[in-house]
């Protein structure tokens, strides 16, 4: 989970925090995803989608 807090209060580990969260956890799910369709040999596409 994020945390919260106003950009004067938030800490730096915080803010770091914050995009591990939002930046890696994407990137980690389609990575995996993408391991497995080229197990399976199926092929498929992955759409990240960002709303910001």
């Amino acid at each position: 989970m994020s945390r919260q807090g106003g950009m004067l209060e938030l800490s730096y580990d915080d803010w770091r925090h914050t995009l591990s969260v939002d930046r890696d956890g994407p990137f980690l799910c389609a990575q995996r995803a993408g391991r497995r369709m080229v197990e399976q040999r199926r092929g498929g596409r992955i759409v990240n989608v960002s709303v910001g």
